[in-house]
């Protein structure tokens, strides 16, 4: 609990037109030190359900609306530091995943996780210039990748 979030309601925009392709979004994730009252507390202001995978530190919930999984959750990692409150982290699809962080690092950001496999892809945290970070994931192709 304690990430800072956002809520937005569509009016004449409705929103993401594109996603999980090179250069849009992709997926947002909590990470969180309390699972079970972050699960509480989003199904109880916007209804969404959670199904886990997995037990323990490693477990992995996707939150889901009408069955369909539309963002996930995850424990606080223990190597990330204590002083980096829960958040909510924010993935861009590109269509490689080093490149990509190259790029990043080319433009004056840098790299805070270097890439790595993971099920729906290849992934790799990053922060622009400014110090944000982000998360880019080349998606395998059965997911839009």
């Amino acid at each position: 609990m304690g990430a800072f979030f956002s809520v937005w309601q569509p009016g004449t925009h409705p929103g993401a037109q594109l996603v999980n392709e090179p250069g849009t979004w992709s997926w947002s994730e909590l990470l969180t030190t309390d699972i079970d009252a972050s699960k509480a507390f989003y199904a109880a202001v916007f209804g969404w359900g959670a199904a886990t995978q997995g037990d323990g530190p490693m477990a992995y919930t996707e939150w889901q609306v009408g069955g369909r999984s539309v963002g996930g959750m995850m424990q606080k990692p223990p190597m990330m530091p204590a002083e980096v409150p829960p958040h909510w982290s924010v993935y861009f699809a590109v269509s490689d995943t080093d490149a990509a962080v190259a790029r990043v690092v080319e433009l004056g950001g840098s790299q805070i996780m270097p890439p790595m496999d993971i099920e729906p892809g290849r992934f790799a945290v990053v922060a622009d210039p400014s110090g944000a970070v982000f998360n880019v994931i080349a998606l395998k192709p059965e997911l839009g990748g």
